[in-house]
């Protein structure tokens, strides 16, 4: 058997896949090698499809064709459950928002979001949308724990059968300001999510574990005016990637920068040969996933465009999460996207301006999280953090270390 990394759906998602190869006479289903692996291993490493071969191609050498098996057309994934429609209208609307995310045609209410290539992100953007869609509060862990259309449509209808009794706790505990602008340039907190990146920013000395590299390969012509002064549009628009951090007295703050513009770093590896082009591509990826950001100064974004050919370039991108995350990365593309199309032909920029910053949203969360709603959201994780807590029984081939390094590696 094998696990590999698969480009599902090209520049957007790539999943985990197992090419599973069961014994002569052995009956082996999909449903109980998963349920299997979920209680050895941690979600994100469960594949989220499980090819079943007679046997793994091999190249001309004898080793296992990797391409031969990326190959393999997993746009109709071998489900263990046949497609039965959606029978209510709830079911309905759960099928077009997975579809939606999932991009596929079609549900089945009986079919395992994970089969259907599910991840924990997609997770959070269906869980978020059934949020907003029902005007109910699932945790993101239902859809680990009810994984098909049916037996969420359970949890969700019960939900709005209490609604009433919900919306009427609810109103002791939820902050009725609206979302708007604050603007108080000389105290801007933080947000809760940034506070604990900050301090383990601090208690680890600027580990690189929590930079977010991207790798990003373009291929046709290519204006670097337009890609540059797409990139420094999307930094004007977002005062989040013109953010540092400052300790204070109490505890840090947000300082936004007014003007700052990013240098797009150029290496041209033209010269090089096709062998030392790869070479010299992982080598400068991994430095500069490796290169860590001062919180307190400097530019917490950074860019690089490797010149591989006139035709092919690749572009890497560098945020400390403290300023993006992998949602944030969606709608930077997005907009990277529609700006180069219109700088690129000398076009102003269709993009309006932001009502919105993410400073305003961490000062709501200050003003939200206080008072009856902070002590009520300590006491339940107090009770549920209480007694002994279970060690993940995570199979290693070495013993943990007594701190943790980040260091990992990736061997193909």
């Amino acid at each position: 058997s094998l696990v590999l990394l698969k480009e599902y759906i090209p520049g957007d998602r790539r999943l985990l896949v197992a090419y599973v190869l069961p014994k002569k006479g052995e009956s082996l289903r999909v449903g109980e090698l998963r349920s299997f692996l979920k209680q050895k291993l941690p979600d994100y490493m469960v594949p989220s499809f499980f090819v079943l071969l007679d046997a793994l191609p091999l190249t001309l050498n004898g080793k296992v064709d990797h391409r031969a098996l990326l190959a393999l057309d997993l746009s109709q994934p071998d489900l263990q459950e046949t497609f039965v429609a959606p029978r209510t209208s709830v079911e309905k609307q759960i099928a077009d928002i997975w579809s939606q995310f999932l991009k596929l045609e079609k549900v089945g209410i009986h079919n395992n979001f994970f089969e259907l290539g599910g991840d924990s992100l997609i997770a959070t953007q269906i869980i978020s949308r059934l949020n907003n869609a029902f005007n109910i509060k699932l945790p993101l862990s239902v859809l680990f724990e009810l994984s098909t259309i049916a037996q969420l449509n359970k949890t969700i209808e019960t939900n709005l059968w209490t609604a009433q009794y919900i919306s009427n706790s609810a109103s002791k505990t939820t902050y009725k300001g609206n979302l708007k602008q604050f603007r108080f340039p000389e105290s801007i907190p933080l947000s809760f999510a940034q506070q604990r990146l900050w301090f383990l920013n601090q208690l680890e000395n600027n580990n690189s574990a929590y930079n977010i590299p991207y790798g990003y390969r373009l291929t046709g012509n290519l204006s670097i005016k337009a890609l540059a002064q797409s990139l420094n549009e999307i930094i004007r628009r977002h005062e989040i990637l013109r953010t540092t951090f400052a300790s204070a007295e109490i505890e840090p703050k947000q300082v936004i920068s007014s003007n700052i513009q990013i240098t797009l770093t150029i290496i041209d590896l033209q010269e090089l040969s096709t062998e030392e082009k790869q070479i010299k591509v992982q080598q400068i990826t991994t430095e500069e996933a490796q290169q860590t950001f001062e919180l307190t100064s400097g530019f917490l974004f950074r860019a690089k465009l490797l010149r591989l050919s006139v035709q092919e370039h690749i572009l890497l991108l560098n945020l400390h999460h403290i300023v993006s995350d992998g949602w944030s990365f969606d709608i930077f593309f997005r907009e990277l996207t529609e700006l180069y199309t219109a700088f690129s032909t000398n076009q102003p920029s269709p993009l309006s301006e932001l009502p919105i910053q993410y400073a305003d949203f961490a000062h709501w969360q200050r003003e939200w999280l206080q008072g009856e709603v902070l002590e009520s959201q300590l006491n339940y994780w107090k009770q549920q953090l209480s007694g002994s807590l279970p060690i993940l029984q995570l199979p290693t081939d070495y013993p943990h270390p007594r701190v943790q390094t980040y260091k990992g590696a990736y061997n193909p």
